[in-house]
């Protein structure tokens, strides 16, 4: 019984064909990304998990957004699935130039722990099921930290005077994270 092993020639092709989609920033896309061998630019490599952290107010959401506005220019029947912690800023989003149309939503506002880490759950669950039925689904956008963690994670030991930085460990959004990215790798 001889093994169907993927051909290393078969993978490099495939690499090749991938697709990459620009930032906003010419500099940006040359550090961190790759060269499409359609439009000859650089930029994020489709397929590729990435995480912007950082303080409030820094441009993550800003640079998501710039990607998603690539993705969508792309072709027109590219979507994004978008989960957010807080009310989205549609006038912002809308006067970038993003087809609303093709933005598919996942919101919730302010509920106790419980609700928000099985909400996080449920509406990274949904992502994975758009990836998985729907191939236009180029992107999907976890918007803030607050999507993925329970009100009293967002602070530390010492109660609600500090606010979570990037170096605090947080468990739960660890846990539900790592689902999620198994389950889009099966999907990818």
């Amino acid at each position: 019984m001889a093994l169907n092993l993927p051909n290393a020639k078969d993978q490099l092709d495939k690499e090749r064909n991938l697709e990459t989609f620009q930032t906003g920033s010419f500099m940006l896309d040359l550090a961190i990304g790759t060269i499409d061998k359609k439009t000859g630019l650089p930029g994020v490599r489709a397929r590729t998990v990435l995480e912007a952290f950082g303080p409030n107010q820094t441009g993550k959401t800003l640079l998501a957004e710039m990607v998603a506005l690539s993705v969508l220019n792309r072709n027109s029947k590219y979507k994004i699935f978008w989960l957010f912690s807080e009310e989205p800023n549609l006038e912002r989003m809308d006067a970038l130039g993003l087809d609303l149309e093709r933005v598919i939503p996942w919101s919730y506002g302010s509920c106790d722990d419980a609700d928000n880490i099985r909400l996080a759950g449920e509406g990274l669950d949904m992502a994975c099921e758009y990836v998985k039925k729907d191939p236009f689904v180029k992107m999907v956008v976890i918007d803030s930290i607050k999507a993925l963690v329970s009100e009293s994670e967002m602070y530390d030991n010492k109660g609600k005077d500090r606010p979570l930085d990037a170096t605090t460990p947080v468990a739960q959004r660890a846990t539900l994270l790592n689902k999620f990215l198994a389950k889009w790798a099966v999907s990818n």
